[in-house]
């Protein structure tokens, strides 16, 4: 993989990571950690990849949002393990069901939702599931529909990994992604999502260099320059923010991907988060959209920040409201499947 986008990847989910290096005749060996120092250490990571590479590898990498920062919730999860067969899962996304509400300070020992997910529904289908490769043949096309199928949510993607079956991949149309840097000779490699790969957006590394340029303009004598005062991608003059957005969104519909890409690099939940993210300066933004037209996007995205750290009670209530109805689903389904048993 490519080293700075393995960087800032690494720096972006600083939590914790988990390893699955198989070799190929199926024999894995796993590695997890949750740093001491709460951050993940991309040169480790990157020369475990680089040691290994004839051999199959999967990496995770944890930013926690529901559930506490420990070596329980560390990915992968064994969920089945005999003397033949051993059985690894992977999950990125949300699942409403399983786990405890969002929670900015959870208790030490609170497990995540795909902890909760690995535990009640993976490992005790595996004990009871018998396909035509043998006990807990997640390959079995009954084994999704049955077990899986009416558990996951539309944006979680996941992947089990055995020692002697096929990877199986979960998740929506065009979730997992091929990825390949443009410029190198590496190969295409496989990804959930690639939004983190392009710069440091969240995380102690991302404020480290925050502080820095802060320092750098402060020595310099640089100082912010209010919105109203200032000349945006040669419009020649200062512009109207209503007009601006409607024209923008107009001409360009790369700046709908792009605001959910932003959305997805930046928990609004955390107050911290929200307020960085309400108080980005355009400069900022542009250097984050280097590739994607900057004087025009990053002044939208400007405007679009304020206009989210505002609304940042009413986005709460919504995904509270949302958690517990996936839970209330939850327990109707159960309770369907207890009758029908």
């Amino acid at each position: 993989m490519p080293r700075d986008a393995l960087f800032n990847a690494v720096y972006n989910n600083w939590h914790s990571w988990g390893l699955i290096v198989k070799d190929a005749k199926g024999k894995m060996m796993v590695t997890k950690e949750v740093p001491e120092n709460g951050e993940n250490d991309p040169e480790k990571i990157f020369k475990l990849l680089n040691d290994n590479v004839d051999c199959q590898r999967i990496l995770h990498l944890r930013f926690a949002t529901k559930g506490a920062v420990n070596e329980q919730n560390a990915q992968p999860f064994q969920v089945y393990n005999s003397s033949k067969r051993q059985v690894w899962f992977m999950h990125n996304g949300t699942l409403g069901s399983f786990g405890p509400a969002y929670s900015a300070n959870p208790p030490p020992d609170q497990v995540s939702d795909s902890f909760d997910y690995a535990e009640k529904q993976l490992s005790k289908a595996l004990l009871h599931w018998t396909g035509e490769n043998g006990k807990a043949d997640y390959t079995d096309e009954a084994f999704y529909e049955t077990v899986i199928k009416h558990s996951w949510t539309q944006q979680s993607k996941g992947i089990l990994i055995s020692n002697d079956l096929q990877d199986i991949f979960w998740g929506p149309t065009g979730g997992w992604q091929v990825f390949k840097q443009e410029g190198d000779d590496l190969p295409e490699i496989l990804v959930s999502n690639d939004d983190y790969f392009k710069s440091v957006t969240r995380g102690p590394e991302s404020d480290r260099r925050k502080k820095k340029l802060e320092e750098q303009r402060t020595a310099s004598g640089q100082s912010e320059i209010p919105f109203a005062n200032r000349q945006h991608g040669g419009t020649g003059g200062i512009i109207d923010k209503a007009t601006f957005l409607r024209s923008t969104l107009a001409k360009d519909p790369k700046v709908i991907q792009l605001l959910t890409t932003i959305w997805n690099d930046i928990n609004l939940y955390e107050f911290k988060d929200a307020a960085d993210f309400g108080h980005v300066t355009t400069e900022e933004w542009a250097a984050y959209v280097e590739k994607e037209e900057p004087a025009c996007i990053a002044l939208l995205l400007e405007i679009m920040a304020t206009h989210m750290y505002d609304a940042r009670a009413e986005i709460m209530k919504l995904e509270n409201d949302l958690v517990r109805k996936h839970a209330k689903i939850g327990e109707l389904m159960e309770a369907r499947r207890d009758k029908a048993a």
